[in-house]
């Protein structure tokens, strides 16, 4: 099987979106299903802006999930947590002042590395997904990347 999957030029493609929990309880998706990974030496990358909505303990609070179920992506889906990250923020600011910065990029290894930064501190914190969810690109252009 892997002889023809190589021969084909099949690509993979992430199975389940790569979510974050915003603060108004929904899931906004930033990498969607069916993106197609990068190949050898290469990365994709999406950046999201937010402003954070409560500083008052000088931490933005970020849960990364996917849904539990292939295809099973409305909000109240259950999802499982990929990764928690926290980032300093400056708790004197007032809520939706300081804005947030998320970058997700994902190598050739298909390792995801979230980076998180704060704009007014300037403060800057990341963490790695290793069990990313991928399958196999099943129809159309196998050279659609």
């Amino acid at each position: 099987g892997a002889a023809w999957i190589a021969h084909d030029g099949v690509g993979l493609q992430i199975a389940k979106p790569i979510e974050l929990l915003h603060a108004d309880n929904s899931y906004v998706k930033i990498i969607p299903t069916g993106t197609y990974l990068p190949p050898d030496g290469k990365t994709i990358s999406q950046q999201i802006d937010m402003y954070c909505v409560n500083p008052s303990d000088g931490l933005a609070k970020f849960l990364f999930a996917r849904p539990a179920w292939p295809g099973r992506d409305s909000h109240g889906d259950k999802r499982i947590p990929y990764a928690h990250l926290t980032l300093p923020v400056d708790a004197s600011s007032r809520p939706l002042h300081e804005r947030l910065r998320v970058n997700v990029i994902i190598d050739h290894n298909l390792i995801v590395e979230i980076r998180a930064e704060s704009c007014m501190r300037k403060e800057i914190r990341s963490v790695q997904i290793y069990d990313l969810e991928f399958g196999l690109q099943v129809s159309g252009d196998s050279n659609a990347q």
